[in-house]
């Protein structure tokens, strides 16, 4: 990836997050029985603006691959995201998620749609109502999605099981901006942490190669700071 967005791109970005509005939560997940906002939702809301700005997002499917077996299979794709406006790109920016292969075919539509409305949100920094649910910076909770209010046993799953919370950990890292942020979201999960690494290795690699790629990713806003 290149170092330094090109400035009409960059440009473009901050227009279209300076317009993008409130996201209201349409859907709802009755598993989980909680609202959400849908990936058509973030769609009808950038792209107009986009349009409008003159910027195109392009996502290409890097690889993908089958971890796990029998019910706990999951389906881990890799996507690589590119900006672009008036000729100048900006990326391969690269994300990965995991979702349930038990989907079928499905699975692969869902990964999509997923990998896309996250990487849209942290983009555009656009709000979607979630509050101190989802928000890292919340010291009165924990800061992932529905996981214990009181900090767990070092070898305690989250009740929402290690995918679903390595995903919510992603989810909140891909929208910070500073490797401070980063590091104080480490030090408030770390007893999840040592007890990912210890239940799950592959997912605990999974962060540290998404807290890398982030670092990454920061490193040429830091310069030109």
């Amino acid at each position: 990836m290149n170092d330094n967005m090109p400035p009409k791109v960059a440009e473009a970005i901050a227009a279209v997050m300076s317009e993008v509005p409130k996201l209201n939560k349409g859907e709802r997940n009755s598993h989980g029985n909680y609202n959400f906002a849908s990936i058509d939702d973030f769609l009808e809301a950038v792209r107009p603006l986009m349009a409008k700005h003159k910027l195109i997002i392009s996502a290409d499917e890097d690889d993908f691959d089958v971890i796990g077996e029998g019910k706990d299979m999951w389906l881990r794709m890799r996507f690589a995201f590119s900006a672009h406006c008036h000729g100048e790109t900006y990326g391969p920016m690269r994300r990965s998620i995991m979702i349930k292969a038990s989907m079928g075919s499905q699975a692969f539509g869902a990964g999509q749609s997923y990998a896309e409305k996250q990487f849209l949100r942290s983009l555009f920094k656009i709000a979607t109502g979630e509050g101190a649910a989802i928000d890292a910076d919340s010291h009165a909770q924990e800061p992932l999605a529905r996981t214990r209010s009181k900090q767990p046993d070092p070898d305690a799953e989250p009740p929402q099981g290690w995918v679903e919370w390595v995903n919510g950990f992603r989810e909140i890292l891909n929208g910070y901006q500073t490797d401070d942020e980063i590091t104080a979201l480490q030090k408030r999960n770390s007893a999840l942490l040592r007890a990912l690494s210890l239940a799950n290795p592959s997912l605990y690699a999974e962060i540290g190669n998404a807290i890398k790629t982030k670092r990454a990713d920061l490193a040429p806003q830091k310069k030109a700071a």
